[in-house]
């Protein structure tokens, strides 16, 4: 038996490793390699001035998963990676509301990175670590005001549609 286990190791690593070998007919019942595969995506630079409302930002934007990158997906996942920021940064999203909902996680390292967060009339200074809940139709926007480390917005729809 611990031959075998080598074998099904040997074989997990070895895909893992390569990504381009199927072991599937030698030993169908261990690993169905490929048969889920396309639910794995690789992340993809885009200027957040492709997103509505939005405006060139001094923060590099990755585009990790939505309807377009995998058609049977319900989210959409964006990265924000803030470092080296200006002294001072021009205002880069409008305020605007979406008929789905909306989650922004801010997360750092040091905990210092801060952003900006005003959904309708209210305006929130938000530390990280920490989660904002937007629900559908509340109108909002979100900046970065300081710090370094990651916003990642989480849209419960994977196809991206706003309105002011």
């Amino acid at each position: 038996m611990d031959h075998f286990n080598d074998i099904v190791f040997t074989k997990y690593y070895f895909y893992l490793t390569t990504r381009k070998c199927n072991y599937s007919k030698l030993m169908p019942e261990v690993l169905d390699v490929g048969k889920l595969e396309k639910y794995i995506t690789t992340g993809h630079k885009e200027p957040l001035s492709f997103v509505p409302f939005h405006h060139d930002a001094p923060v590099e934007r990755f585009m990790m998963l939505n309807s377009a990158m995998v058609p049977d997906c319900n989210t959409r996942i964006s990265v924000h990676q803030v470092s080296d920021l200006p002294d001072e940064i021009t205002p880069y999203c409008e305020l605007h509301k979406h008929d789905f909902d909306e989650i922004n996680l801010i997360i750092s390292e040091d905990d210092h990175l801060v952003y900006r967060i005003q959904m309708e009339d209210e305006v929130f200074v938000v530390h990280s670590p920490a989660s904002v809940f937007i629900p559908k139709g509340v109108r909002h926007s979100s900046e970065v005001i300081s710090g370094k480390g990651s916003f990642i917005c989480i849209t419960l729809q994977g196809k991206y549609a706003a309105t002011s």
